[in-house]
């Protein structure tokens, strides 16, 4: 579908957090058009210039879990190639543990709920939410179609006294993530063709509450990346995530989001897990 990309004026200085990693060439791989990495964004508000810049960095653990029991040399979109066997792809820190729920901690159950304002019918949102590298939404409506992530209070906990949903087990004060984190898959990663063609998600704005907490530059890649901020998410947190700028494809105007981090299992406060003596799942 097309789209409108805003109109901006004002070129702006951002501040880098904290708590992310500088840009490195080689973590940008997947990038046909070297020209432009450092994903520079152009706002007309001088207030959202002053506010922090993320940039998300490659998710090097969750990549490993993809290619575990494949073959060394296979090249990236062959080993994302789910249609022989579904398991040889998955990531457990993407979608949470595969095929056994034996020994899990209790954070490994816990979860993120999302919902979109504009989906589509032909590539829907539910595109991003499975574990399939070869499904990809189209986002597009650029600074209007917002991702709303949630933690997901319905896993329902079982213990001595009974059943309990998540959020009745973990207090208010209780983080869920010390610092927020957030893995995706950004563009359609079906093949090297449908990536180079379609274009991706440049930039993202983050907010918490209502709360415009900071700006982030996504990497044009294939590869899993992470985005790790710099404010606490609780359990009551409402988050979104809005696209405002793309890197453009080669041939389409579609802006593809392939998979979004279902599970909190390794992002998750650990001392959650010290809940697990008097609940499980």
């Amino acid at each position: 579908m097309p789209f409108q990309l805003s109109q901006f004026i004002l070129l702006s200085t951002l501040v880098i957090c904290s708590c992310n990693e500088p840009l490195k060439d080689d973590v940008n791989e997947g990038h046909f058009d070297t020209a432009d990495r450092s994903a520079v964004i152009f706002e007309s508000d001088k207030e959202k210039a002053q506010l922090p810049k993320l940039r998300a960095v490659i998710d090097q653990e969750a990549l490993q879990q993809v290619g575990e029991f494949q073959s060394e040399n296979q090249s990236l979109f062959e080993l994302y190639d789910q249609s022989v066997d579904e398991v040889e792809a998955w990531t457990d820190k993407m979608w949470g543990r595969c095929c056994t729920e034996a020994d899990m901690r209790f954070t490994e159950f816990l979860g993120y709920t999302y919902k979109v304002d504009i989906d589509n019918d032909s590539y829907p949102f539910s595109n991003a939410k499975d574990p399939l590298f070869s499904t990809a939404f189209l986002v597009n409506d650029l600074g209007k179609n917002a991702i709303t992530l949630e933690f997901d209070c319905n896993t329902i906990m079982y213990g001595r006294l009974g059943k309990k949903k998540a959020c009745e087990v973990i207090s208010d004060s209780l983080p869920i993530q010390e610092s927020f984190e957030l893995s995706l898959v950004n563009g359609y990663a079906k093949s090297q063709k449908t990536f180079d063609e379609n274009s991706r998600i440049k930039e993202i704005e983050i907010w918490k509450n209502g709360e415009h907490m900071c700006n982030c530059s996504l990497l044009d890649t294939p590869k899993i990346q992470i985005i790790k901020g710099n404010f606490t998410f609780y359990k009551n947190d409402v988050i979104k995530l809005v696209p405002i700028s793309v890197w453009p494809g080669s041939k389409y105007e579609d802006v593809c989001l392939s998979a979004l981090q279902m599970s909190l299992g390794y992002s998750a406060n650990s001392d959650l897990d010290k809940l697990s003596k008097h609940w499980v799942y």
